[in-house]
């Protein structure tokens, strides 16, 4: 009875032994599980503001594109016309 009673006495604490170490365990893998989901989410925000990076470089461009145009209307057009009405005027 007595070796009964050691054998179900060790057998108790063999058992609240590995629980402690299944639970020591399980902590840091469920946090690493979130790891992937996170990382869904960050990838995809990324990419959108990828995007959002483009179209705002693309319009700085056409408005830079756009003012020299203008400024080059206003050298050379311009003052041809300007020139043309001296002399016909």
């Amino acid at each position: 009875m007595q070796k009964v009673l050691e054998r179900s006495f060790l057998s108790s604490q063999a058992l609240e032994s590995s629980t402690a170490t299944l639970k020591f365990a399980s902590t840091p893998h469920d946090s690493l599980d979130v790891i992937p989901s996170t990382s869904r989410q960050l990838i995809a925000t990324l990419k959108k503001t990828d995007w959002f990076d483009r179209i705002f470089i693309i319009s700085g461009l056409v408005f830079f594109g756009l003012a020299v145009l203008f400024i080059l209307k206003q050298h050379i057009i311009d003052r041809g016309f300007h020139i043309a009405s001296f002399w016909t005027s």
